[in-house]
């Protein structure tokens, strides 16, 4: 499988990187076969063919459907693609199979944004009755609550969905992200008090006033949350990895 991406990513020689991995599909154990599906999967999807990618997926959800994975992989698929009507089909019709799956659950909270807060907090609710520890759930359940627009807005129960999220899936970083927007929202409502209550009502100039609350902002207390990050040390998650400045950054740097 490495030798694959190598040949695809980097000598860009896409006919030996099928070569390999149908290879891999002969010599591979039968529980193994879902991993060099989703490989391939993901290498059509590289080229550009997914009507391919949809086929290799579409065969690896029948030929290990025991492995979530490759559900997972088809939601994804079509989400990347933009096709978000395909991705809640797929979601759906995963967790008819995986229904104790927190990372199917999760998605489709996420797939369900454009319905509105309300439908989200339905899908959020029936995942909990599912999967009531899945630390990813209670991080979607907790997003859903720190929209500032939101009728929702909540940030001490998003503060608490997230306190369980990091118990039930510390390696989930996502959760520690979120963690730092609920300090740093609780830091910027607390400027807007006091900016609301000055005595003397007068409106400083705009530069200061965006200097203070840049100050407020830094002044956030984070070291709970850094230590607790550092200790759990996550390996996943959409937003833990765009925020790490490299791949194989640890939580400590």
């Amino acid at each position: 499988l490495a030798g694959a991406r190598v040949e695809l990513t980097s000598a860009h020689n896409s006919r030996a990187a099928r070569a390999l991995l149908d290879r891999a599909l002969q010599e591979v154990p039968p529980k193994s076969r879902a991993q060099v599906l989703l490989e391939r999967a993901r290498a059509d999807e590289y080229e550009g063919n997914l009507d391919r990618a949809r086929e290799t997926l579409r065969v690896a959800t029948d030929d290990a459907g025991h492995e979530w994975k490759v559900f997972l992989e088809a939601v994804l698929l079509e989400r990347r693609a933009g096709r978000r009507d395909a991705a809640i089909a797929q979601a759906t019709r995963a967790l008819e199979v995986h229904s104790g799956t927190g990372r199917l659950w999760a998605v489709l909270v996420q797939l369900r944004r454009a319905d509105g807060d309300d439908a989200q907090l339905k899908v959020f609710r029936h995942a909990l009755m599912q999967v009531p520890k899945s630390g990813e759930v209670w991080c979607e359940g907790a997003r859903i609550l720190l929209h500032p627009k939101s009728r929702h807005f909540d940030l001490t129960s998003a503060r608490s969905f997230l306190d369980f999220a990091v118990q039930f899936t510390p390696q989930y970083g996502d959760s520690f992200i979120e963690l730092v927007r609920v300090q740093l929202l609780r830091a910027a409502l607390a400027f807007a008090v006091s900016r609301a209550s000055r005595a003397d009502g007068a409106e400083a100039a705009a530069s200061g006033q965006t200097a203070r609350l840049r100050n407020a902002l830094e002044a956030a207390d984070l070291v709970d949350i850094e230590r607790a990050c550092v200790n759990a040390d996550p390996n996943y998650g959409s937003m833990w990895f765009h925020c790490k400045a490299r791949p194989f950054d640890t939580a400590s740097k």
